[in-house]
Formats: C-alpha cells, structure tokens, sequence
C-alpha cells in the first residue's frame, strides 16, 4: 500500500487543504549551488564506518550501526531507524540489531536486488526511547497508525555522517509496536520509506512488495482499490504529478506509444507486455503492464520465487540500481545529473540479456 504523504530531505509534503498536490520540486543543475570540491565524496561508500571502541555492549542513542559496506561501485545506500526500542533494546546484538539485520538479510534475497548485493551500503540509526513497544512517550512518538517520520528522518540524517548530501536513498521506519506495513513516496524522485511493524515479523512480501517496489524503486500499486473508479486516490493528475519526477511508471494513463513501457511493446520475448485495465488505485483510466504482478498482489503460484516484478518493473529496479552504482556519483545525482539517452540505451541492451533469468512464463 502505498501513501500519500512524502518526504524530500527532511520534510514531507501532502496535499494541501483543496486535495491538490504541489509543483513538484525539479532539482536541476541549475537550480542548486555548486558543491564544494572539497565536500565531495568520492569514496566506494558515502557512509564512513565509526570508531566504536572494541567490546562495545550497548548501542547509545545516535548511535549508528553498520549492517553491510559496498564493496562495488558508488555504495547503493539503505538505511534504517527504529522506536519503541529501549536502552535494553539497543543492545549490541539485541532486538533491534537484530531486527536491522533480519530486513537486511531478507533485503539482499529479493529479486533483482539478491544480484547486486556487492552494491548496497545498509546503516541503522539507532534512538532510544523510555519503554519498549508502542507509548505516547517514545522518541518518535510512533502508534498504531503512525509516527513522526519527519522527525525520524531529520534524526537519521544527523546521526549517520554523510547521510544528509545522499539524496538517492532508500529508507526503513520500524515501529517496535506498530501494525501494518505501507510506504511513503519521496517527492524529489529519490527517496522513499518503507515503514515496517516489528510485531508481523520480516515478512518477504513486505520487503518485496512495500520496500523494493515502492520505497526502493518508486513503483506504484497496481491494483485497482477493489471497485473504485477513475479519480480515486487522485487518478490521472496525481499519477501525472509523480511521472514528472520519474516515479510510478509501471502505470500509465495512455495506451499509445507515449506509455513508460514503450520498449517493450512487441518485442520478442515480452509479448505479454501490454495495458491491463486498473492500477494506481483506479479501475478506469489507468493501465498496469501485465496482469500478473507482486505490485497488483495477485503474484501467487505466478513468477520467479513466488515474488514476481513484470518487465518494465525489473528494468527500473534494474537501472535505479546501475545508474546509483555505476554511472552517477551521489554528488551528480543531488544536482539531479541524469544519464544520457546512449548510456540508457546501453543499459536496456544489457538488462534485455540480464533479464533472460526473471522473463519466465
């Protein structure tokens, strides 16, 4: 599920009081400052590992822990922050460690992602609250139907060094208490959070579908709401808003050659790539490019692993990942560089052979 609240750099953004969503914020090189030399990191990881002493046994709060360094390319970086975890918690090895590295772990399983595992930097920031669980008191005030992500994200940024300049991230709230996992969409066309609830367990489909899909490639739902029509959720214009900024195109309001999927249409190999009435949330007006797909929820007894991304889905997860790693440093991408049409090009000539694993029928 995925909703309508954002964040881009410390702040989220919603609708306003009329329901309509903002400009979006372009970043050009034209509209930002020039980076310092000096500032710019030109390490395999953004993320510098701390100086903890040895024999550490307790996590403090700001504190941040570091599950896996790239080891290849430009350091594709995930991070993590949780509440509702107490000093007892925040052991070193203890519930929330171990939470971190359990997403962690079923993270680098997922498709696609379980390739490039050499590529991904994964962090967690840690914060200590008064109790552990769900209370009114913790650092991040979380409950069942939310927290303070604002918050979360701004202490994220300040806890881990050199988090803050890294826009093209992806990010993990665990509620220790909450209920229910769902995703928040960054509107910069970089970031998104996955907010995860301790007490449903590291459930594969969350990662897969809420983590990966959405927070990690900023795919959009594909169902259609069960039965709501054209509009809902915002429909077109919302869809529209989101396109500008690179972000759900596994759906389109068109069934011409302007689709987001266009390179895929009539090519041998991917004949069941076409427009299948509903996504977004909508019944009408909105095409998905398959039927079957883990963003649709219906990937059952259907696709590799039981966790099946359609085409144009395994091509964004698949260039999100080598365009971070390989082809921009973080530094061009915040300055909102984008690689050329003949690095894309190459880049779909490499995915179309590297697809040949997950193309199944």
């Amino acid at each position: 599920m995925l909703i309508a609240t954002a964040f881009t750099g410390y702040f989220f953004t919603t609708c306003d009081e009329n329901n309509e969503l903002p400009d979006p914020i372009v970043v050009t090189p034209d509209t930002i400052p020039p980076v310092n030399p000096d500032t710019v990191i030109t390490v395999v990881s953004p993320i510098p590992n701390p100086n903890y002493p040895d024999g550490k046994t307790q996590w403090n709060h700001s504190d941040y822990i570091v599950i896996q360094q790239p080891t290849k390319g430009n350091g594709v970086v995930i991070v993590m922050v949780g509440d509702g975890f107490s000093k007892e918690d925040n052991k070193v090895g203890g519930n929330f460690e171990k939470v971190c590295r359990d997403l962690a772990a079923q993270f680098l399983k997922t498709p696609i992602i379980k390739d490039f595992k050499e590529y991904f930097g994964i962090y967690a920031a840690v914060a200590e609250s008064g109790s552990s669980g769900i209370n009114a008191q913790n650092f991040f005030k979380s409950g069942a139907g939310g927290a303070d992500f604002a918050a979360a994200n701004i202490f994220t940024c300040e806890a881990i060094p050199g988090l803050a300049a890294v826009l093209d991230r992806a990010w993990i709230f665990i509620g220790n208490g909450m209920i229910g996992g769902f995703a928040n969409f960054g509107d910069n066309g970089n970031c998104g959070s996955g907010v995860y609830s301790v007490a449903e367990g590291v459930s594969y489909y969350w990662m897969t579908h809420e983590f990966v899909g959405h927070a990690f490639a900023s795919l959009a739902d594909e169902y259609d709401c069960y039965g709501f029509g054209e509009g809902y959720y915002g429909g077109v214009s919302t869809l529209t808003w989101y396109q500008r900024l690179g972000m759900c195109m596994n759906c389109s309001s068109v069934t011409n050659s302007t689709s987001p999927w266009q390179r895929f249409i009539g090519r041998a190999g991917y004949e069941e790539v076409g427009f299948y009435k509903g996504g977004f949330s909508n019944c009408n007006g909105i095409w998905r490019p398959e039927q079957w797909s883990i963003m649709v929820d219906n990937y059952y007894g259907n696709g590799y692993d039981g966790m099946y991304f359609n085409a144009p889905s395994r091509w964004i997860i698949y260039k999100r990942i080598r365009t971070i790693a390989e082809l921009l440093t973080h530094e061009e991408i915040t300055r909102g560089v984008k690689i050329t049409q003949e690095q894309e090009d190459k880049l779909f000539e490499d995915f179309l052979e590297y697809d040949k694993e997950y193309n199944i029928k």
